[in-house]
């Protein structure tokens, strides 16, 4: 019979039965009950906030535990994609180039190096007037961004990166933001010097690369 008995049947039934029990309990001795009532109330409390607090351990052992299987391989693909795509960038600067914003050089300079060189990078980029046709440097950083947005995003996102997920986000609004800068000039003239979209974009790279650092696994 109770195999037939609805959800909403079985609740109403469970509240009732709550409700004659207190009513019951306070009309017997009110005070007794209700010292009793609170202390019950309390240990449920106290229990359920145990339990809360375990499981967000456990998982947060868990996530972790993941993150470290797959640390390696992900911090290399995204120091690599990384470095590619800034020097795709820094390449399109006039003659004679910073030195300190070479990503690829930068990089063998230890912790910390490629974030520097990108942010330096961005500096660089934002003082050009000219950096040539903005939809072949869309082009080419999509194609660097590639893998990051199909296969790195969709692992983080399962393992619970958060903050690198955040991150990457940042990086993939960036882009979005130039390429819809480029589709609007090749439309209509006189728009303005768009070294700043891109710069936007490296400056996203950068706050990647810190993570990438901070994680070093290679």
């Amino acid at each position: 019979m109770l195999a037939r008995a609805s959800p909403r049947r079985l609740a109403a039934a469970a509240v009732t039965v709550v409700v004659l029990a207190l009513a019951g309990g306070f009309a017997l001795d009110a005070k007794s009950f209700a010292t009793s009532l609170l202390a019950e109330i309390a240990g449920v409390l106290a229990s359920v906030l145990l339990v809360v607090f375990i499981v967000d351990v456990l998982v947060e052992r868990e996530r972790a535990r993941r993150w470290e299987l797959v640390s390696a391989e992900t911090t290399a693909a995204l120091r690599f994609a990384i470095i590619r795509a800034g020097l795709d960038v820094y390449l399109l600067l006039p003659a004679p180039r910073p030195p300190a914003a070479d990503p690829y050089t930068m990089n063998l300079g230890g912790r910390g190096a490629l974030p520097e060189a990108l942010r330096t990078l961005a500096d660089a980029v934002r003082a050009t007037q000219d950096l040539g046709e903005l939809s072949e440097v869309v082009e080419d950083l999509r194609s660097h961004l590639a893998l990051v947005r199909d296969g790195i995003m969709p692992r983080l996102l399962a393992i619970g990166q958060h903050e690198l997920v955040a991150r990457l986000a940042a990086l993939e609004g960036g882009l979005q933001e130039l390429e819809h800068t480029a589709w609007l000039r090749e439309r209509f003239s006189g728009l303005p010097n768009t070294a700043g979209d891109i710069a936007d974009v490296v400056d996203a790279l950068a706050r990647v690369g810190e993570f990438v650092d901070d994680d070093r696994s290679i």
